[in-house]
């Protein structure tokens, strides 16, 4: 069963755009909507556009003129891009961070219907524990005490 979800990111150079491929590939259904800032870059932007169009996705571009720095200034971007998120649920993914995973099968469902319990408040991917990561009932995943904005769900 898909949910309605937007997919937050990045994208500042061509280089990168295999890595959002590889995260829609990941993630078990696409987006309803994708949130992005391109830095001005015009190239990265029709690559999207037409990615959008071929996954059947709105697209919402940031305004370049939002900010200047996009490493001095992230609280702002991220702020603006998560207010322009209509949907129930958001995925912030970063392209320096390589999807993987070892199964085809749904975990994005019964992540969002964890949320919805008011089990979770949020779902974030890792490849090693943290020390303060605790077991969760489900064997597949963990209690943790961290967020990164590199993957949130």
């Amino acid at each position: 069963m898909s949910r309605d979800y937007a997919l937050v990111f990045n994208l500042l150079q061509a280089e990168s755009y295999n890595v959002l491929t590889d995260w829609l590939a990941f993630l078990p259904y696409p987006p309803k909507t994708m949130v992005a800032y391109f830095r001005g870059n015009a190239e990265t932007r029709g690559m999207v556009e037409d990615l959008a169009a071929k996954i059947g996705a709105n697209l919402v571009v940031v305004p370049d003129e939002l900010i200047t720095d996009h490493r001095n200034q992230e609280t702002k971007l991220v702020d603006w891009q998560f207010s322009q998120v209509k949907e129930p649920f958001c995925i912030r993914v970063n392209m320096d961070t390589i999807a993987y995973r070892t199964t085809k099968d749904d975990w994005l469902t019964p992540a969002f219907e964890q949320i919805e319990r008011g089990e979770v408040l949020f779902a974030t991917g890792s490849t090693q524990p943290f020390r303060a990561d605790r077991p969760d009932a489900d064997p597949g995943q963990m209690r943790t005490r961290r967020i990164s904005f590199n993957f949130v769900a």
